[in-house]
């Protein structure tokens, strides 16, 4: 009953002069009673409850506590371990935050990207016959050349003023500035490689002929003063005598001799007289895909269908490093500031499309250059990353794909801090348990 109830009860009692009823007042005192004692026991109950709960929080601490110790004590000791390999992807993607910026300009594969000698412009080569131009601060397109058929290889001057083109059978000499088509040379065969060499005062161009033929490299000089009027001559002819098809070739350390790799594995250098330096290096057992040097040109990458890419002595010609991946491998390039290299390549695409392959095969790889180790993996393509390059001022790289995309990765300040390193001593299990 209410307390409005009971006023009123006893307004009514008075007005008829009657005397309360005892056995009504027993009844209201026993309810009473019985209310104060259920406030009572919800009262003890709801302490008890706290007690549980703050002896539950106390437990809980504790236990927190103990596995803060262990979890100490683990990671004193994988400090002490050795730093593991391939299982750093989950704290790069935490810590180090790199935003392509996508390049859309091309109908078909892009072959090759190439960065000219001040970092400022990017050139993205492609097998719909134009190479493309964009400034690499914002990925701003300014232009296109249009060659013959589908582009190889490209190359641009230090000065950044001529653009050297091999696309089919011709090799075009291009204006940067304004797209001027200023000089064009037939060649006998299909085109792998155009490479100017050290001081842009000659070039390089390595074709095949035919299957019963050896492969070719014709050597030009090149005018600069006129690059219009580029003087009559005859290419000085290297006939190579190698096995398989030639895959791609560059000039040697300070144009002392010329690099070729062949589709059999092989690995050729010869003076510039076609006579064979040394005995030919068969390291890899497959396809070489490409060569790349290093800034300084003292080492070469060579990439391979057999999986792996391996480091040579440019000078020695011994093989240093073997960085080993679960794919062929179709380009390489070296930073410039840090003992990084990159690598980049995937199975065929009409393999990965019967064959329902795994999309990581496509991800350009981060290896540390002493110790082989991956350190981190970037996956932005949709099919064979079929070149990869850094900048020459060592802050920017880009990567081209079968699926006619280009793309720019400004690398952060982080990177440069020793992100990856770090990133290669934390264990895979430590990191998940650290992201749930």
């Amino acid at each position: 009953m209410s307390a409005k109830g009971k006023k009123g009860g006893a307004a009514k009692n008075k007005n008829n002069n009657k005397k309360p009823n005892p056995n009504t007042n027993n009844n209201e005192k026993k309810q009473q009673n019985e209310k104060k004692n259920e406030k009572t026991n919800n009262a003890v109950e709801k302490k008890d409850n706290q007690n549980k709960n703050n002896n539950n929080i106390n437990d809980n601490n504790n236990n927190n506590n103990a596995e803060g110790g262990a979890n100490n004590e683990r990671r004193e000791k994988q400090k002490k371990q050795k730093p593991k390999k391939l299982q750093t992807q989950l704290t790069v993607q935490r810590n180090l935050t790199i935003r392509p910026i996508v390049l859309s300009g091309h109908e078909r594969p892009v072959t090759q990207t190439k960065f000219n000698n001040d970092s400022d412009l990017l050139f993205t080569a492609s097998k719909d016959g134009t190479v493309s131009v964009w400034y690499t601060d914002n990925g701003e397109r300014l232009g296109s050349y249009q060659g013959k058929g589908a582009v190889s290889s490209i190359d641009i001057t230090t000065d950044s003023e001529l653009l050297l083109m091999g696309a089919t059978d011709e090799v075009n000499l291009w204006r940067v500035s304004n797209g001027d088509l200023l000089y064009t040379w037939k060649i006998p065969g299909r085109i792998v490689s155009v490479e100017l060499n050290y001081g842009n005062n000659q070039f390089l161009v390595g074709f095949n002929v035919g299957t019963a033929q050896n492969p070719r490299i014709y050597v030009y000089n090149l005018s600069h003063t006129q690059p219009g009027l580029q003087p009559k001559q005859t290419a000085q002819e290297i006939i190579l005598k190698v096995e398989g098809s030639l895959s791609k070739c560059a000039w040697g350390y300070m144009n002392e001799n010329i690099i070729s790799v062949t589709s059999k594995g092989g690995l050729y250098v010869h003076d510039l007289n076609g006579n064979l330096v040394r005995e030919p290096i068969h390291d890899h057992t497959r396809n070489i895909n490409n060569i790349a040097f290093s800034h300084d040109r003292l080492y070469f990458l060579t990439c391979s269908d057999d999986n792996t890419a391996r480091l040579y002595n440019a000078k020695t010609f011994t093989l240093l490093r073997t960085y080993e991946t679960h794919y062929p491998v179709l380009s390489g390039a070296f930073s410039k500031d840090l003992d990084h290299i990159i690598t980049s390549g995937g199975l065929p695409a009409d393999v990965t499309t019967t064959s329902g392959g795994d999309l990581g095969q496509f991800a350009t790889r981060f290896f540390s250059l002493m110790d082989e180790g991956e350190l981190a993996s970037i996956r932005a393509h949709f099919g064979p990353v079929n070149s990869v390059a850094f900048s020459p001022n060592g802050k920017i790289f880009s990567s081209g794909g079968e699926e006619g995309v280009a793309r720019l990765y400004h690398l952060p300040e982080d990177y440069f801090k020793g992100a990856l390193e770090e990133a290669a001593e934390v264990d895979l299990a430590a990191e998940l348990a650290l992201q749930l």
